[in-house]
């Protein structure tokens, strides 16, 4: 539900570029969303606010394909991991009616846990628990779509080994945000959704926010899909229970904003909570300044580019990002309904279009179609230097590579290039040995690494 990869941004090929003036900025917005819906063919909404006002606010293309309906300003999307800033929000909210606090053991509540002795709800709110994931192992394909209590979810993955010791490093975890939902129903008494409106909802003036259980009808809520870069597909269904805590809610743009600003005044979390919900608490890479706080990537400043605290979200169908940059009061939500979408990208670009910065408007590549058997080459496991994994499948007539627990299908421009749009990166395989790929270059930021097949 967040991509964890060793490069950030690409410039894509330039069709226009420039610095947009603060009078420009509603006009200059606007064209580059609608160059990404031309060029990458983005759907959804985008929110740019400062000090309480809208800087832009627009969207593009249908919240339902097949129904001919747009996207607009109150459509509902899925926002993944984005979820797990609500949930660390009813942790520390328990902390502050007393009953829990973030060093108590998981044993306190979960006993039954295998390693439940060993870990602390920090190190889960942190990602630096151990905590075996359940989203990145091939049985998530069989039961993804299927209702889920939280003990029968938890039961998917308590059997695994923890990967390392609590509290010696970081790995992101969603198992670790289910097990975090579990002890707010323990320690509150009440269904993990119950508390999530009544404690957390409530008091950030949220109303369209919520759990997103497919049974109750839902005005406005988008459909997701796939893009291959010429034609759009349902994307398979993810029952909201199977994410749970760390990625089951929906929201809308205007909404995101609006709980960003109530955490930031205090308006859901006592102050003492809230600093410590802000925290950068531990590096999420070697050599990285970015930390992961509860809830929240957190990112010093650097250079010109001033602090910000972001989270993104990924599921089948959906991308999502909010970002905040504390020191300005500048915020930007980019939500879409369409698997592919480089929301990161877009919010890098909007973010240098309001600081009058530089920016690079997208062009619509050229997709080709690649023989079976080329793409049968090309399937496997990859390792970066640093040990990194991702794993390149088959999808359809196409490729698809799996990060973590996120699945980004790949779009070929050559019979050896493909776009990962999602994240604004290029492969490029070869070369070929007895059938198949040695290594996959990827390309990013002006920026080359390679990885090499570890397994077939």
């Amino acid at each position: 539900m967040t991509l964890h990869l060793p490069l950030t941004a690409l410039l894509l090929l330039a069709g226009a570029a420039g610095a947009a003036t603060p009078a420009r900025i509603p006009e200059a917005a606007a064209a580059y969303v609608q160059a990404q819906a031309q060029a990458t063919g983005f759907m959804g909404t985008v929110l740019i606010t400062q000090r309480g006002r809208t800087l832009y606010a627009g969207t593009a293309g249908q919240a339902n394909l097949e129904l001919g309906a747009r996207v607009t300003p109150d459509t509902l999307f899925r926002i993944a991991s984005i979820s797990k800033s609500f949930t660390a929000a009813a942790i520390l909210k328990l902390q502050d009616q007393g009953k829990l606090n973030v060093g108590d053991r998981l044993s306190r509540f979960l006993p039954a846990y295998p390693h439940a002795q060993e870990i602390t709800l920090h190190q889960l709110l942190t990602h630096t628990a151990g905590v075996a994931d359940y989203t990145d192992r091939d049985a998530f394909a069989t039961f993804k779509a299927l209702p889920h209590t939280l003990d029968a979810l938890i039961a998917r993955f308590a059997g695994q080994p923890l990967n390392f010791a609590p509290g010696t490093k970081f790995q992101y975890s969603n198992a670790g945000y289910v097990l975090l939902s579990r002890v707010v129903e323990v320690a509150s008494g009440q269904p993990y959704a119950d508390f999530l409106r009544q404690q957390v909802l409530a008091p950030a003036g949220l109303k369209l926010t919520d759990y997103d259980a497919p049974q109750p009808l839902r005005a406005g809520r988008a459909s997701g899909y796939d893009f291959d870069g010429t034609t759009y597909t349902n994307a398979d269904h993810v029952d909201a229970s199977v994410a749970s805590g760390a990625g089951a809610l929906i929201s809308t743009a205007r909404e995101l904003d609006a709980w960003i600003h109530a955490l930031q005044g205090g308006r859901v979390l006592s102050k003492a909570a809230t600093a410590q919900m802000f925290t950068p608490a531990v590096p999420v890479a070697p050599g990285q300044d970015s930390r992961y706080g509860y809830g929240w990537l957190i990112t010093p400043a650097s250079g010109a580019e001033p602090a910000r605290t972001e989270h993104n979200g990924n599921i089948d169908g959906y991308m999502a990002l909010l970002r905040t940059y504390p020191a300005e009061d500048l915020t930007i939500t980019v939500l879409s309904n369409v698997s592919t979408a480089p929301v990161g990208l877009m919010a890098d670009d909007l973010a240098a279009l309001v600081h009058g910065q530089p920016y690079t408007l997208p062009v619509k590549p050229r997709v080709v179609s690649v023989p079976a058997a080329v793409l049968d080459r090309y399937v496997g496991t990859y390792a970066f230097a640093d040990g990194q994994q991702f794993e390149v499948r088959r999808q359809g007539a196409g490729l698809r590579v799996t990060v973590s627990d996120q699945i980004f299908p790949l779009i070929a421009v050559a019979p050896d290039r493909f776009l990962l749009q999602a994240v604004g990166a290029e492969l490029v395989f070869g070369p070929v040995t007895g059938g198949q790929a040695e290594q996959v270059m990827f390309q990013q930021s002006g920026q080359s690494e390679p990885a090499r097949r570890v397994r077939r």
